[in-house]
Parts: structure tokens; C-alpha cells; sequence
């Protein structure tokens, strides 16, 4: 029963949250639209594609929302379509680049050594993964500090890393790292986050 209420809290707090995302969406394609009239409005038309994005990516959280069901009854789907790995870490890096200068911090995303390299891959969790990724990377870096986003082709396959210039974790902490809301001794600091 309880499982049964959570799974019909989440889809309708969905719903809900589906409305003024729409509003966000629209609202920020349409300033899109005029700012492409006006050729001094360039730097609002750069923020409003960062705002289109960003609800973009709202959205299909989301509907990950939504598919929390079949995940925890483990018929989860991944959708695998050819994906291309430059192209999805810079759109990655874009979407997280007010983060990167509010912080003061630089992100540097590093060109692989192969041309333009596809993966069949199911591209809304792996951005997902390299999105959570990166909010790491930017909360708990140093001040002023670098963070790379990459990938290298192995033989087993593509892989995709990020690389923070912040203090790191000691091998305990290592030890407890992917554990859910697991912190790490940071719960009781002042930067947010579970």
C-alpha cells in the first residue's frame, strides 16, 4: 500500500510539476524567437537557448519520475539510439555553464582523440549521469577551480570521466561512495544537496 501511495504521489507531483515547466519551455522559446529578430539582443538569445535546454532536461527528469515505477518493479526500458559522444559532453558542459561562472570555476571540456565517435546508448540517463557528475564536481571543488569533462575509447567500449581540481576523497570515503544519501561527512555543511 505504501509503495502503491508513493507511486501515485510521484506521478501526479509530475503532472503537476509538468504545467509550469511548459510555461518555463514556451516562455523561453518565444523570447528565443524575437531575440533572433534583433541582432543586438545576442546575449539574451544565449540565454534563452540556455533556458529552452535547461527545460528540456527538466523534462525528461520527469518523465524519469514517471518511469520510477518500472524501475522498481526492474522493467525498465533504456531506449539505445546512436549517440555522439563530443556533442553530448558539450551540450552537458552548456547546460551546467551558469553553474561554472556563479562559482567562479572553469570547465574545460577535452576533445577525444577520435574525430566524431558514436555509441548506441540510451542518451537521457547518460546525460543524466554526466549532469549529476559535474553538480559534484562544481559544489565540492576548490574556489576558483578546474573541472574537465572527457571520454577515451577502450577496447570494451567509450569512457566518459569528469575531474575536479577540489580535494578529493580519502580511501574510506571511497569505500561509501554510490551509497544513497550518502554525503560523505558533508551533511552538515552548508552546500545543498541528499
Amino acid at each position: 500500500a505504501a509503495s502503491q501511495a508513493k507511486s501515485r504521489f510521484l506521478s501526479s507531483m509530475s503532472h503537476e510539476l509538468r504545467t509550469p515547466l511548459n510555461a518555463i519551455h514556451g516562455f523561453a522559446q518565444l523570447i528565443e524567437l524575437e531575440a533572433q529578430e534583433r541582432p543586438e539582443a545576442r546575449q539574451e538569445l544565449e540565454y534563452a537557448r540556455e533556458i529552452v535546454l535547461a527545460s528540456r532536461h527538466l523534462t525528461s527528469l520527469v518523465d524519469d519520475i514517471l518511469d520510477l515505477s518500472s524501475i522498481e518493479s526492474r522493467r525498465q526500458h533504456l531506449q539505445l539510439k546512436p549517440v555522439e559522444v563530443s556533442g553530448l559532453l558539450t551540450s552537458c558542459a552548456e547546460l551546467v555553464q551558469p553553474e561554472v561562472q556563479q562559482r567562479g570555476q572553469q570547465l574545460r571540456v577535452i576533445p577525444g582523440t577520435v574525430g566524431e565517435l558514436y555509441v548506441l546508448a540510451d542518451v537521457r540517463r547518460v546525460r543524466q549521469v554526466l549532469l549529476n557528475l559535474l553538480s559534484n564536481a562544481l559544489k565540492y571543488n576548490s574556489p576558483q577551480g578546474l573541472v574537465c569533462l572527457g571520454y577515451e575509447l577502450r577496447p570494451a567500449g567509450v569512457r566518459l570521466w569528469v575531474e575536479d581540481s577540489g580535494p578529493g576523497l580519502s580511501e574510506p570515503q571511497q569505500a561509501q561512495l554510490f551509497q544513497p544519501f550518502q554525503r560523505l561527512g558533508r551533511e552538515s555543511s552548508n552546500i545543498p544537496g541528499t
